[in-house]
């Protein structure tokens, strides 16, 4: 088997997980709420715009920052975007654990996290 074929296997290992299958029962879960999914929508939308200005070097204002908190709030009043999100960093927890085993195998010590 090639380290390709275990990628693969592992993949599908993960897909099998608690974590993925309650991050994709949540994610349909939002997609079927039309309010939430608009929220998210204009969220991601001006989060993104944020992030170009500041890539672009301009600057994101204290008021920049309030709007998108308030947004984000406003999202998170609906029980099917905080689900999605809560279910959503459990599996990106997961992964970074599986990243880390990994590191750990290149390397050939234990990593707790981050770089390094």
């Amino acid at each position: 088997m090639t380290i390709l074929d275990q990628a693969v296997n592992l993949g599908r290992q993960i897909s099998e997980t608690l974590e993925y299958k309650e991050m994709k029962k949540n994610e349909e879960i939002l997609r079927a709420d039309e309010l939430a999914r608009q929220l998210m929508d204009e969220f991601q939308i001006l989060q993104n715009t944020y992030e170009k200005k500041a890539k672009d070097g301009e600057p994101i204002t204290e008021e920049n920052f309030k709007e998108l908190e308030n947004l984000e709030k406003r999202a998170m009043e609906y029980e099917s975007v905080r689900c999605y999100f809560e279910s959503n960093m459990r599996f990106q927890n997961l992964v970074k654990m599986v990243n880390n085993k990994i590191m750990e195998g290149i390397l050939g010590e234990v990593r707790q996290s981050g770089i390094g």
